[in-house]
């Protein structure tokens, strides 16, 4: 999918079951205020932006992020280098308003930034394959630091040096048994 939000909808399906009547809208905002603290009003821009971006590269109306049925050449219209670059900026300013935050102890600045993390998985998941990987267009005047990536893949998935070992083996987009740990490991050059 464009976006890992996927424990928003678990938490709006759930709720929605207890009482059909509760406001779509109230709950998201609660969702995002419960998950990121101080960050939640940059993270409910890369929600809402990441919405409206998928609804304008899947040519629909529907609130929501479609996980298929778009070629990568008609994605890359959409998820220009810039609206990418909009979206590490906003988890950048997430970051900056947690760290920032001096009400909180340094284990619930590490709980909020392992959440917005989970969010920027994504993010640069779509910077990379689109961007960069070799399978697909090739670097399309983008540098990308293959060393840098990878190292900021490992430190977001919980890369252990001395066992070689994930504590996230996240998978974001599988095809056969390839994951994104195998990608990473491969330099982003395996197929996805």
């Amino acid at each position: 999918t464009l976006s890992a939000f996927e424990k928003l909808n678990g938490y709006i399906d759930s709720q929605m079951m207890w009482n059909s009547n509760q406001s779509v809208e109230a709950l998201t905002n609660k969702w995002f205020n419960a998950m990121y603290g101080s960050a939640a009003s940059y993270m409910k821009l890369l929600y809402e932006d990441q919405n409206a971006k998928a609804r304008e590269a899947f040519d629909t109306t529907k609130k929501g992020i479609p996980s298929d049925g778009v070629s990568e050449s008609d994605m890359k219209k959409t998820l220009t280098n810039s609206v990418l670059q909009t979206w590490f900026g906003y988890i950048d300013s997430a970051k900056n308003a947690i760290n920032g935050d001096s009400s909180l102890t340094d284990e619930q600045k590490a709980a909020y930034i392992e959440r917005i993390n989970e969010e920027w998985i994504s993010v640069e998941f779509w910077y990379v394959s689109l961007y960069y990987s070799s399978i697909l267009d090739g670097l399309d005047g983008v540098t990308v630091d293959t060393a840098a990536a990878t190292a900021a893949f490992r430190e977001a998935l919980g890369y252990d040096a001395a066992t070689g070992t994930y504590a996230k083996d996240v998978v974001l987009l599988e095809k056969g048994a390839s994951t994104l740990v195998q990608w990473i490991e491969s330099g982003f050059t395996s197929e996805i």
